[in-house]
C-alpha cells in the first residue's frame, strides 16, 4: 500500500511486469480513477485519467477537468491519441495513451500575438512571456487576463510544462 497526497493505493498485479508496477486509488468504488506507476520503488507516473462514453457512444478520456477524444488518424495499434474536445474554443491539448496509460501530455502551443510576441496557449488560455522572471530555458508565461486580475501562470522548460499555477478567475 502506497500513500500520497492524500490518496491510498494498492497495487494492481495484472496491470504490471517485473519492472513497472501499477498502483491504484482505494477508493475506486467511489470513483476515484488515480493510479501511480512506479519503478523500483519510484513514482514515475501519477494519472488521474477517467474513461466515460460521449452522448454519440463514443470512448472518451476525462483528465484534470477537459474531455479528450480518440483521434483514429493519428494512433497505431498500441499508441492512441486523444484531443481536447474544445478545440473550437482555441485548446491545442492532446494526450497519448498505450494500454490506456498516459505516456505524454501535450497541453501547451506557442503562437505569435497580433503585435508580433511569442504567446503560450494551455487548455484554452493565453499566456504572455514573463521577461523580467524567465532565464535561459526555463520560462516564466503569465495570463493575458492580469489587467483583470487573473494570477494564473505557466512554468516550461524547453517548451514542456512543468508548473501551472493559481486558478484562472476568468
Amino acid at each position: 500500500m502506497i500513500r500520497y497526497r492524500g490518496h491510498h493505493y494498492s497495487f494492481r498485479k495484472r496491470d504490471s511486469n517485473e519492472y513497472r508496477k501499477r498502483w491504484v486509488c482505494t477508493n475506486s468504488h467511489g470513483g476515484c480513477n488515480a493510479s501511480l506507476i512506479t519503478i523500483d520503488d519510484v513514482i514515475v507516473k501519477i494519472d488521474q485519467l477517467t474513461f466515460v462514453i460521449s452522448r454519440k457512444g463514443n470512448k472518451m478520456i476525462r483528465y484534470r477537468g477537459h474531455h479528450y477524444s480518440f483521434r483514429k488518424s493519428d494512433s497505431t495499434e498500441y499508441r492512441k491519441r486523444w484531443v481536447c474536445t474544445n478545440q473550437r474554443g482555441g485548446c491545442n491539448a492532446s494526450l497519448i495513451t498505450i494500454d490506456d496509460v498516459i505516456v505524454k501530455i501535450r497541453t501547451v502551443s506557442f503562437v505569435l500575438s497580433r503585435k508580433g510576441n511569442l504567446m503560450a496557449q494551455c487548455l484554452g488560455y493565453n499566456f504572455s512571456l514573463d521577461k523580467y522572471h524567465s532565464v535561459g530555458v526555463k520560462k516564466r508565461w503569465i495570463c493575458t487576463k492580469t489587467h483583470y486580475g487573473c494570477k494564473a501562470y505557466l512554468i516550461t522548460i524547453e517548451e514542456e510544462v512543468v508548473k501551472m499555477g493559481n486558478a484562472h478567475s476568468h
